[in-house]
């Protein structure tokens, strides 16, 4: 993968300012989740689940409005995958947060049409009123559908897509053990939000700032291309969804993977921590090697561990089944 890290860095640091409303109401989905939402370009595809803090964004305030800086060509990224994939947010925080930072990137970001994850939308179902719209972007998801048992983990069989055709991008690790096939993990955005809130022609209005890049606290911020360099690695996914769609994204992401990546395939050794968790889970090379890893090998321990993850996650979607 040619490295754009030297190459390319931000014009600008987008900033969304949004209105945060206290009842999701809609918004809430059942598990599994509904159907793909139909898009303009025909046919399947394969399925992209995005963290949403400190992967694409990072947030400063969350009162009545939420603030947050947009990590650098989160546009782009998101108008490629969007192309290519089937693209569900998946947030660790709640869902009414989830909502509002959908709904700023939809909207500000993106300029897509307003969603049923738009506050004002939000607040005319709450109060017994027909909503201008129910249209729907992207399914987002918090976290209550998550297995709190196990660290708040988003464990991908819940959403009800094929296991073989989703890859989750997360900067952290703790929802990959059991499928570590599918994680890819990618440097935390970080960002000094200390002085945004003092930089003038800022307000609480929902709209979009720009912070300068020249400002200091922005230099190592604004030449952050972790998005921009996974591309590469998702169109080679894609593209072998196309040419063959029963091709599993799962196993072409193998030819990403180092040689030692296969002591993951122990999904207890993955959540006792140590070095695999911490060194080797998530992880991706820069380019694509000439085969890919060896296919996982059965483990023992591994059937009776997702015998009560399997127990866990039914019960879950028993709760979430008619929240519709």
């Amino acid at each position: 993968m040619r490295s754009s890290r030297t190459l390319l860095k931000a014009a600008k640091l987008d900033v969304i300012t949004n209105r945060l409303s206290y009842d999701v109401g809609k918004g809430v989905w059942p598990l599994p989740l509904p159907p793909p939402l139909p898009t303009a370009s025909k046919g399947k595809k394969p399925t992209l689940l995005l963290d949403i803090d400190e992967t694409l964004i990072r947030t400063f305030t969350a009162d009545s409005t939420v603030e947050f800086v947009v990590r650098p060509f989160l546009k782009q990224f998101l108008t490629f995958a969007m192309k290519e994939f089937e693209v569900i947010f998946w947030t660790a925080g709640r869902d009414i947060y989830g909502a509002c930072v959908v709904d700023g990137i939809e909207r500000h970001l993106l300029g897509l049409p307003t969603s049923i994850y738009n506050a004002s939308e939000i607040q005319k179902v709450v109060k017994g009123v027909t909503p201008t719209t129910d249209h729907v972007n992207f399914y987002c998801l918090s976290r209550y559908q998550t297995l709190t048992e196990r660290n708040y983990m988003k464990y991908i069989p819940m959403t009800g897509r094929p296991l073989k055709n989703s890859i989750m991008i997360d900067d952290n690790v703790r929802s990959f053990p059991l499928t570590p096939r599918n994680g890819i993990k990618i440097k935390p955005f970080r960002f000094d939000c200390s002085e945004v809130r003092r930089k003038p022609g800022f307000s609480e209005e929902e709209r979009i700032n720009v912070i300068d890049v020249s400002e200091p606290n922005t230099v190592e911020a604004a030449n952050d291309t972790e998005l921009l360099d996974l591309i590469p690695l998702l169109t080679d996914l894609a593209e072998a969804y196309r040419a063959k769609p029963s091709t599993s994204v799962m196993r072409q992401l193998d030819y990403w993977r180092e040689s030692n990546y296969v002591e993951t395939d122990d999904f207890t050794k993955c959540l006792e921590g140590g070095s695999i968790y911490d060194s080797i889970l998530g992880t991706v090379t820069k380019t694509k090697n000439d085969k890919p890893i060896p296919t996982p090998v059965a483990i023992p321990d591994n059937k009776e561990l997702m015998k009560s993850v399997e127990e866990q996650a039914a019960a879950l979607q028993s709760r979430f089944k008619s929240k519709l």
